[in-house]
């Protein structure tokens, strides 16, 4: 019988219909979710996106530059839908295919080999689909503190399958390549300098660099590469999203730290059993693979990430907080499940040697077929239900009305934990306690709005003197008020201009 020799296995098109398959079984939510109200402001306003531009946050210092013009391009050539679904589209399709590219260096045995990829890319794909990856989150492949480089929606973090291509490139001892990876994920997402640091750092010195035939002068060259763009960018983002001042920095970087993400910042506020579960399958992936490069790569970034946790917890700095030097556990994760899921296709593949034979038989081939047009159609089923389920949200209604009613020169102010309104009408809003600044002076007056915003709709009206003031400022022109908090208090300084059972909206000119 004819069989596929091992270096074509799972390659070419069947890899790229396995990217389409991964793509299509794991869409992104409905527009616009959780960190996108406020990471696309900036592109979108520059797309010119509603009245967006006329928004604060659209003049202030953008820290994802190259995302906000991609988001800008992609808006004014597709459109926000098209642009946004088929991005993320494309970024799921290549993270599903750079798993199994990675995954198949962890087969050494040539003859079990097919099978054993094939067993993974199921295994592969079965972990990330809609619903199966819901039931277990707190083992499901993210990070530390709740970060994840995925998640469910098109944002800056999900360019880093770059560091993963980076890795797949070093392994193939393709130098500039991996360096280019290792330098583009940060500048898309400058959480990631510390991360692409550590990744490539920890590479040069691992014992499979021999088994890979990686000599010192690659890994000097790769990593002087690494160290030139990432230093480089990093005194970029020093100088532009810093005032200079300590005091500044210290007060803004200890109410992030404290006030705004503590779920991300403080050891002591992360979910226990998560935690756990992180270090228990990472330490298990490190052993399953301590012979190769991926789990000589947890060998050493596992203990160093629980060194900084440790640290953190400690000696407590807000900056490092911030910082969350920890924030690479976002990589480790899936590189973990990669391990042992190898581990398991391997174990599978040796029990069905005499059942399973490569090339696959005709009813395994359609069986697959079967179960890949499954996952796809669960993709975008869930898809369609979750922007069926946007209709029926409180806001909705008022969302619509903002965006036939806005004139330009109208301003808002909203409920702070009304996240949505602002990039779902296109209409210049406040403040909203999800989307602030990352320069420490510019983040400092995001926090004023929002206490000013929170003593207006907690004082009701023993804030109106707060309101007048910024009546007379201009910088607001209409409230937004929720029913459950009763009657409108300043009703005597506007007009009530729409209404339903969740919200009034009022035009206090």
């Amino acid at each position: 019988m004819t069989t596929e020799t091992p270096k074509k296995i799972f390659a070419g098109r069947w890899l790229l219909l396995y990217g389409i398959v991964f793509g299509l079984s794991y869409p992104q939510e409905a527009l616009f979710s959780s960190n996108q109200n406020t990471k696309f402001i900036t592109g979108l306003a520059r797309a010119g996106y509603g009245d967006i531009a006329a928004d604060w946050m659209a003049r202030i210092t953008d820290p994802f530059p190259l995302f906000s013009h991609l988001l800008q391009w992609q808006y004014q050539l597709l459109g926000l839908y098209v642009g946004t679904h088929l991005s993320f589209f494309f970024i799921a399709g290549a993270y599903g295919i750079l798993g199994v590219w990675l995954a198949k260096s962890l087969f050494a045995d040539a003859e079990e080999k097919q099978r054993a990829v094939w067993f993974f890319a199921l295994l592969w794909l079965f972990i990330h689909i809609v619903g199966v990856k819901d039931i277990y989150t707190d083992i499901f492949p993210e990070g530390l503190a709740g970060q994840y480089m995925l998640g469910d929606y098109y944002q800056p973090c999900c360019f880093g399958i770059l560091l993963f291509a980076g890795i797949a490139a070093y392994s193939k001892g393709r130098m500039v390549a991996a360096a280019a990876c290792f330098i583009l994920g940060p500048l898309f997402h400058p959480a990631y300098l510390i991360s692409s640091a550590l990744i490539a750092s920890a590479l040069i010195v691992l014992p499979a660099n021999r088994s890979l035939g990686i000599g010192r002068n690659k890994r000097l060259f790769f990593i002087l590469l690494v160290a030139a763009g990432v230093g480089a960018y990093g005194l970029y983002n020093m100088s532009t999203l810093t005032s200079g001042d300590p005091a500044v920095r210290i007060a803004a970087h200890r109410l992030i730290a404290e006030t705004r993400i503590p779920q991300h910042s403080l050891p002591a506020a992360w979910e226990i059993v998560p935690t756990v579960l992180f270090f228990l399958t990472a330490g298990a992936a490190a052993w399953v693979g301590r012979k190769q490069l991926l789990g000589q790569l947890l060998v050493v970034l596992v203990p160093l990430i629980a060194a900084t946790v440790l640290w953190a917890a400690i000696a407590y700095n807000p900056t490092v907080a911030v910082a969350a030097p920890w924030r690479v556990s976002v990589f480790l994760a899936p590189l973990s499940w990669m391990l042992l899921l190898a581990a398991l296709a391997a174990w599978i593949a040796r029990s069905t040697r005499e059942r399973l034979s490569m090339p696959l038989s005709s009813s395994v081939k359609k069986g697959l077929i079967a179960a890949g047009i499954c996952a796809c159609l669960g993709g975008v089923l869930s898809l369609g239900f979750d922007y069926a389920r946007k209709t029926q949200s409180k806001e909705y209604a008022l969302t619509h009305f903002l965006a036939t009613y806005h004139t330009s020169g109208n301003q808002y102010l909203i409920p702070p934990e009304q996240k949505r309104l602002r990039l779902e009408a296109g209409v210049p809003v406040f403040a909203t306690w999800k989307s602030h600044p990352t320069k420490d002076s510019e983040f400092l007056d995001w926090y004023k709005r929002v206490e000013a915003a929170r003593t207006l709709y907690e004082n009701g009206p023993g804030a109106q003197e707060e309101l007048k003031a910024l009546l007379a400022s201009h910088t607001v022109t209409h409230v937004v008020w929720p029913d459950a908090k009763g009657a409108f208090p300043f009703s005597q300084l506007g007009r009530r201009v729409f209404g339903d059972k969740n919200f009034s909206l009022w035009d206090m000119r």
